[in-house]
């Protein structure tokens, strides 16, 4: 028994000491986490304190800022209200004047308000006058833009009248030209037409045949036409016929594709002629007409004698005028109407 308890007591005291130990050393952890943050908070504290200085040096700063500001602020109150009365007592000085002078020159006064009135009239009239004359200056703008289109036209419209006079220039030196030798063939015309008439005058002469008659080439004489449809045709017929013979051939005569002869080679020359099964076995008594024609592109005067056989025939011979008016050639004969 007594071996037990001195166990027992062994074993508490152990476990004892070794609580005991455990306790000495968690408290020594516990006073080292106590000074580190006994420390941190030491610190914190300094930290604040440097804080508070500062902002309490920066609330003294502020405090003489603002006192600076409130005398300065009352100082320029004061200031003010000297200058709000100053100002009244002026007011009151120039309305008294005021007074005094309108009671003293009302004339002069009346004037001054009239010439005050005139001054803003010219100043609204200036300010119009600037607006327009700003409109002006952008239409002027405008109108120099369109000055400068005009004129590159005008120019361009000069070269071409430069070029068109010179074209005309020519064409009337052309024309000129061409009217003096229209005048020395219509001279060498006329003569050869009167020697012709001479010598066709005993032709004309002669009872037994119609008389010789003077027209221009190209151009049919509608008697003939109308002489043969009054004997062929009744009274109420003729008339129309006549038109439209006339009409027919005269449409063949400007056709310039149309040619009524038929050329043929004699003894290796050219002759126009009509075929003989064309020509009719007998021809009627003849009319005659004298043609006067020119040929520009040949350069060459034409004569012909035409002459109409019967309603159906025609019979026309053509002459080259050349300088010698002895010489005349004649080129062609019958062709069918």
């Amino acid at each position: 028994m007594p071996k037990i308890r001195d166990f027992s007591w062994g074993e508490t005291k152990r476990r004892t000491g070794a609580q005991l130990k455990k306790m000495i050393i968690g408290s020594s952890l516990l006073t080292t986490h106590l000074h580190e943050e006994i420390r941190r908070l030491q610190n914190l504290v300094s930290r604040l304190d440097t804080e508070i200085d500062v902002k309490n040096r920066r609330i003294e700063y502020m405090e003489i800022k603002m006192t600076n500001l409130l005398t300065s602020l009352s100082i320029m109150t004061e200031e003010r209200d000297n200058l709000i009365q100053a100002c009244a007592e002026l007011t009151t000085s120039l309305n008294r004047v005021t007074g005094l002078l309108k009671q003293a020159h009302p004339e002069d006064m009346r004037r001054m308000h009239g010439s005050m009135n005139e001054n803003e009239t010219l100043r609204r009239e200036l300010r119009n006058q600037r607006t327009e004359l700003e409109q002006q200056r952008k239409e002027i703008g405008k109108r120099e833009a369109q000055l400068v289109v005009l004129s590159e036209e005008v120019e361009d419209m000069c070269k071409r009248l430069e070029e068109k006079d010179d074209e005309l220039d020519s064409m009337i030196n052309l024309n000129n030209t061409l009217i003096a030798k229209e005048r020395i063939s219509n001279h060498e015309l006329q003569e050869a037409r009167q020697v012709l008439i001479e010598g066709l005058d005993g032709f004309a002469n002669i009872r037994s045949r119609p008389p010789v008659g003077i027209k221009r080439m190209g151009e049919l004489n509608e008697k003939p036409f109308r002489d043969i449809c009054i004997e062929k045709f009744s009274s109420t017929e003729w008339e129309i016929k006549s038109v439209e013979l006339c009409s027919l051939w005269q449409n063949k005569i400007q056709d310039p594709e149309w040619y009524p002869y038929k050329n043929v080679t004699i003894d290796n020359k050219l002759h126009v002629n009509l075929p003989a099964e064309e020509v009719p076995p007998e021809l009627p008594e003849p009319a005659l007409w004298i043609e006067f024609a020119r040929d520009g592109k040949q350069e060459k005067d034409w004569l012909s004698l035409v002459v109409v056989h019967s309603d159906a025939w025609l019979l026309a011979i053509n002459f080259i005028l050349v300088p010698d008016l002895d010489l005349i050639k004649a080129t062609g004969i019958v062709f069918l109407l």
